[in-house]
């Protein structure tokens, strides 16, 4: 004989609630009574009505964290409070629901209402979220620097607007379960198929939002066409789930087929209550490492794979995929399991074992993503699939097992109970409340590098699921047997997962750093030498490090900041050119720290009183600790400075405060997140932040980067602003300037500001030698710049345009069509942005150095276009008569020897015709620039070393070159005598005899009797002819030591006077 089981009526075969079944029968509708003899609703409508429930589920949860991201801010306490409150309600609504359900006379009906209920409620979020910013600005001011009350208030705002919806899709469940056990199908296989049909829709609905939804139609449309399904599931449910004519409670009961054989369900009666108990607290810790597993894992994978939005869709989808198909694969197998809390012991240690033996795995990820995207980068659709197959090899197993457990522990509590839906609601209300103190305890205390670390996390997750494994198999084994014997698999198996994961391969770290899905053609841990800081903290993970001779500061591998010349120029200007273009400010505020440098730029400035330094990750506030020396130790020396722990978005949105001057200095804009900085509504609450003259500047990329995103972008900032400017800092860097006037800025005020000598020295780490340089970044501005952009749309919190697009751009190498098309728009910035006095000379020298960097820059761009046809000689020739204009030019001169050296090294031929050989000896004599670097140098030092370069120069003769050497060191100090003597000895070699004058009368006006400077000033007398000058300034000369009466005599610099009697007097005088 067999046993089977079959589900029956109540133990007293008698109707539920006193009723009969032909109570049931009068109370049925002509509709109904259709519907009940056309027997049952078909399986097949009931699942999929579920797997669209479940779709519509997950489509939710990716609205409705992107809105209270925006709401709340992007922090992980933030984020992660979304997320507890979302799986509270669930917790909650599964649990209330599991005791009502077993009293619904028609469960199917009561299902679909609640579908219907959700539909209805999740449109009405939005202006639940408007109604919540006004409560959470009155109530930040006074508790933001006590995070802990913070986050519960956090907690609390998003408790409240989710409770009902995610409530509600918690009860769906217990309830469907009920009906379905109603109809006479099996409770375990029922449990299994609704739970991973409904998970395989949360799978399809993560997926679609993240690949077609929300990049098609955003996140309201989204949320319309989810809200829609839900509706039509509600109203499918209750026109068709119709409870059948006499369905009556149903419940597991043995039947024996066979002497002596013990039916599954009859080991299941036998269960004693402790076990029961064990098995609960069993999976609740399951539900605990789950999420342990989650976050651990992503945080591990999106370090190769990249922060982007597409990059957490996949992992997330990987997962869910894994937790429905596990559950599906057991829901035939799981009523017939003879002793089911062994099997739920077995596949504990199942997920232990394939979790710790995975993490090797992990740590060869980033050659393996390194690999897919060198095949496939210029493929975006086909490296995504390679990648989420890559995710699936190394999550699958354990999550399969995961998703297994669910329906064999509802099985198990529900054999005893006799109520399907209470025990469905209890199981998974008890696996919830494990998730939520899971993702609490993992995102903000384990995956900490000083608490336990992301590799460490997976470890302790596999050895909390080896410990449920083995004490189940302890009280699941037959009473006969020894303890010791009952202990000895359990023990084995944790004893198997310490070794593998404590004792197994760790992680390379320099390999975790490389970031294989940025430099995926070459593996950068190679370059990774000296780590002084490294931290997988709560939001990201954080190290500074050595690459090249420079400092470099990474986040999740990608690195964001360095004392590299490559970044050093936008780290500098972006808190330069703002604070030199915005008068009489007061307040500033910069969002983003990263290594520091833009934050020292701008406290270089005294005019600003108050600083704000916003920046959202704590372990980035750490590494900039690192940069000190080359940040003058800002945010500890500077009182005028204020850090602030924030969201940078969020601090605006909460805050009172106005500023003269915002700084946006985010990560990169293909950075899940990230994308928000760059919104018309960001850009709005900047404007509204603004005193009434006050300024916005923000940093954009051009590398990797399409010109229609970037052009969304400042679409966009012109959605707000009226007047906006670009400018650009090295190439593929570029910074937007938006002001809320269009009054001119007067160009004194700038010199003046640039006259500072701290902020001389900090621009001199670049080269910058003048005001002009810092000027000459300017591209354009105005009506040609704002017609460029016009057919871009607007990228808006709701369509979130550039968080899908820019990833897609990840690859693309367009910088060069973009500089292109600006400098086809290029205009001065004294047409609108600037004024300068036709009357001064000084305004009018700085505004011909302004005008020669932008020449300078046309040279550049036209030298690579013509390298890029193989025309090195015209290429060549363009730029050095570039470098000619604007010397100092640390990127011109770069690109000039580095092409005059590949010409030489490879193209032979070309380097011997006499064209390209006169070029290359122009090469040595140019003009060598000279800069402080990343740490800086006092002024005097600087001055010092100009002086030594000019004096070089002039001994071999480069006379041009002494010249402009000499002119940056007299700018940096006019009563410097070497360098006046320099530069007018240079002048008055090269003929500008009128400002070789200017410069020495200058000098003599407050040092008269300096010797030198009046022995070259009589050089200059002579050369112009004015005797008389030349006779009085060598007199002072004479008597001054600088020049003997003999020397002078035989010089023959004085040759053309040396008959004139007044020359005669003096030197007779002397002698």
């Amino acid at each position: 004989m067999t046993t089977i089981l079959r589900p029956r009526f109540d133990r007293t075969d008698q109707p539920i609630n006193g009723s009969s079944a032909d109570d049931d029968q009068a109370d049925k509708t002509p509709f109904e009574e259709l519907v009940a003899l056309n027997k049952q609703p078909p399986p097949l409508l009931i699942y999929a009505m579920f797997l669209l429930s479940g779709c519509t589920g997950l489509v939710y949860e990716v609205v409705w964290t992107r809105r209270l991201f925006l709401l709340l801010g992007g922090t992980t306490y933030a984020i992660t409070t979304v997320l507890v409150a979302f799986m509270s309600g669930l917790a909650l609504g599964s649990y209330l629901a599991g005791r009502i359900a077993d009293r619904l006379k028609q469960p199917g009906r009561f299902y679909g209402w609640i579908e219907i209920a959700i539909g209805v409620y999740v449109l009405a979020i939005p202006v639940l979220f408007e109604l919540a910013e006004p409560l959470y600005r009155s109530v930040y001011p006074s508790v933001q620097n006590s995070p802990s009350v913070l986050t519960a208030f956090r907690f609390m705002v998003g408790w409240m607007v989710l409770i009902v919806p995610t409530t509600c899709m918690g009860a769906t469940l217990p309830v469907l379960v009920r009906f379905v056990t109603l109809l006479g199908h099996s409770f375990g296989k029922s449990v299994g198929l609704l739970y991973g049909i409904n998970t395989l829709g949360a799978f399809v609905g993560v997926t679609l939002a993240g690949f077609w939804l929300l990049p098609t139609f955003g996140l309201s449309a989204a949320t319309w066409i989810a809200a829609c399904g839900n509706l039509a599931i509600g109203l499918a449910a209750v026109l068709l789930l119709v409870r059948p004519i006499g369905g009556k409670r149903a419940e597991i009961r043995p039947e024996k087929t066979g002497p002596g054989r013990r039916s599954a369900a009859a080991a299941l009666l036998t269960i004693k209550p402790g076990v029961h108990r064990a098995v609960l607290i069993g999976f609740f810790v399951s539900g605990f490492s789950a999420m342990v597993y989650q976050i651990a894992w992503t945080r591990a994978l999106v370090q190769s794979l990249g922060s982007s939005t597409y990059a957490f869709t996949c992992i997330l989808s990987a997962f869910i995929l894994g937790l429905a198909l596990g559950s599906l694969a057991v829901a035939r197998w799981v009523d017939r399991w003879a002793n089911p809390v062994r099997m739920f012991a077995v596949l504990e240690i199942g997920i232990a074992l394939s979790a710790v033996i995975i993490v090797p795995i992990h740590g060869r990820v980033p050659d393996i993503v390194r690999s897919i995207i060198a095949q496939h980068h210029d493929q975006y659709g086909t490296m995504l699939t390679w990648q989420f197959l890559l995710i699936i090899a190394v999550t699958f197993v354990p999550t399969l097992m995961m998703g297994a457990i669910f329906p064999l522990v509802t099985r198990i509590m529900a054999a005893t109970s006799g109520d399907s839906a209470r025990t469905v609601g209890r199981a998974y209300a008890i696996n919830t409340v494990g998730t939520i103190l899971g993702s609490f305890l993992a995102g903000f205390v384990l995956i900490r590098s000083s608490v336990l670390g992301v590799q460490n996390s997976i470890v302790f997750a596999a050895v909390l699921n080896a410990l449920v494994g083995g004490w189940l198999l302890f009280r699941a084994a037959g009473s006969n047997q020894k303890p010791a014997a009952r202990l000895v698999p359990g023990a084995m198996a944790l004893a198997a997962v310490f070794a593998i994961g404590l004792l197994g391969e760790r992680w390379n770290r320099d390999k975790m750093m490389s970031a294989p899905y940025y430099y995926y053609e070459n593996d950068a841990s190679a370059d990774i030498k000296n780590i002084k800081y490294y931290a997988e903290g709560v939001d990201s993970t954080v190290a500074a490090h050595e690459s090249g001779g420079e400092l470099v500061l990474t986040v999740n591998g990608k690195p964001d900041a360095s004392t590299s010349l490559t970044d050093l120029p936008t780290q500098l200007l972006l808190g330069h050119i703002p604070a030199l273009l915005t008068p009489d400010a007061r307040d500033v505020c910069v969002i983003g720290l990263g290594s520091g440098i833009t934050l020292a730029a701008v406290s270089q400035h005294p005019h600003f009183e108050h600083i704000d330094s916003v920046e959202i990750s704590e372990e980035v506030i750490h590494a900039a600790e690192f940069f000190k020396p080359y940040i003058h130790d800002v945010l500890h020396s500077d009182p005028r400075v204020r850090s602030v722990r924030a969201d940078g978005r969020n601090h605006l949105l909460l805050t009172d405060q106005t500023y003269d001057l915002i700084i946006s200095a985010p990560s990169n804009p293909w950075m899940s997140g990230v994308a928000s900085l760059f919104t018309r509504e960001f850009y709005q609450l900047c404007e509204d932040h603004l005193t009434p003259n006050g300024s916005l500047c923000l940093w954009f990329q051009g590398y990797k980067m399409s010109p229609a995103t970037y052009k969304i972008v400042l679409r966009t900032l012109f959605d707000v602003f009226d007047h906006v400017s670009v400018w650009e800092t090295n190439r593929v860097d570029y910074l937007f300037f938006a002001r809320r006037t269009a009054d001119p800025i007067p160009l004194d005020g700038v010199m003046q500001r640039f006259g500072v000598p701290a902020v001389r020295e900090d621009l001199y780490k670049i080269g910058t030698n003048h005001v002009g340089k810092v000027l000459g970044a300017f591209i354009t501005s105005g009506r040609s710049l704002r017609e460029w952009v016009a057919d871009a749309p607007v990228h808006t919190d709701d369509n979130a345009l550039l968080e899908f697009s820019a990833p897609r751009s990840l690859y693309a190498s367009e910088h060069v069509g973009i500089l292109n098309a600006l400098i086809e728009r290029q205009r001065s910035a004294f047409e609108e942005l600037l004024t300068a006095d036709p009357a001064a000379p000084d305004q009018q020298r700085i505004r011909r150095q302004t005008e020669n960097a932008a020449s300078a820059r046309r040279a550049q761009l036209a030298g690579m276009a013509a390298f890029g046809r193989g025309d090195y000689s015209n290429g060549l020739r363009t730029m050095i008569d570039g470098y000619e204009l604007d010397s100092n030019n640390f990127q011109l001169y770069q690109m000039i020897e580095e092409t005059g050296k590949l010409v030489v090294q490879k193209h032979a031929a070309t380097a011997a015709t006499p064209e390209m050989a006169e070029l290359l000896q122009r090469i040595p004599a140019m003009r060598r620039p000279l800069g402080s670097f990343a740490r800086g140098a006092p002024l005097s030092v600087i001055g010092d070393e100009l002086i030594r370069r000019g004096q070089a120069a002039a001994d071999g003769g480069r006379w041009a070159s002494a010249g402009d050497y000499a002119r940056d060191a007299y700018d940096l100090n006019d009563r410097n005598p070497a360098a006046v003597s320099l530069l007018g000895t240079a002048l008055y070699q090269i003929g500008e005899l009128n400002e070789a004058a200017d410069v020495l009368d200058r000098y003599l006006s407050f040092s008269p009797a300096d010797g030198d400077i009046n022995h070259i000033r009589a050089w200059v007398a002579v050369k112009s002819g004015d005797v008389d000058k030349a006779v009085a300034c060598l007199e002072k000369a004479i008597s001054g030591g600088a020049v003997t009466a003999s020397a002078a005599f035989a010089d023959p610099r004085f040759s053309p006077i040396r008959d004139d009697p007044r020359f005669k007097v003096v030197v007779d005088q002397a002698n």
